[in-house]
């Protein structure tokens, strides 16, 4: 929530038996500063070619669109979104992404 708040995106979450989950695909839009489309296909290229063996662990939950809609999407852990921030690529246009790396590294 921090890192979000920091840089200004919408991150929603859920608590579930105790431990909080986060949206995979509005951490990838904050960081990434893409749309909500293209950072679900970020993320579903990001699960066909690594996801499991890199370690972020995802688990479906609902999301409130910003149409008012409940939608089924995926979420993860701070531990998941730390390891997709480092695993994203760091550009010029993605400051986000480079402060975290420079201050977790």
């Amino acid at each position: 929530m921090h890192v979000a708040n920091q840089w200004g995106f919408p991150l929603q979450w859920h608590e579930h038996e105790g431990a909080v989950f986060y949206s995979i695909c509005d951490w990838i839009a904050g960081l990434t500063g893409s749309s909500a489309e293209k950072a679900r296909d970020i993320w579903k290229d990001f699960k066909r070619r690594q996801g499991a063996e890199r370690g972020v662990v995802s688990t479906p939950g609902s999301y409130i669109g910003q149409d008012g809609r409940s939608y089924e999407t995926d979420f993860t852990n701070d531990e998941g979104l730390y390891k997709l921030a480092v695993m994203l690529r760091v550009s010029k246009n993605r400051p986000a992404l480079k402060a975290i790396r420079d201050t977790h590294l």
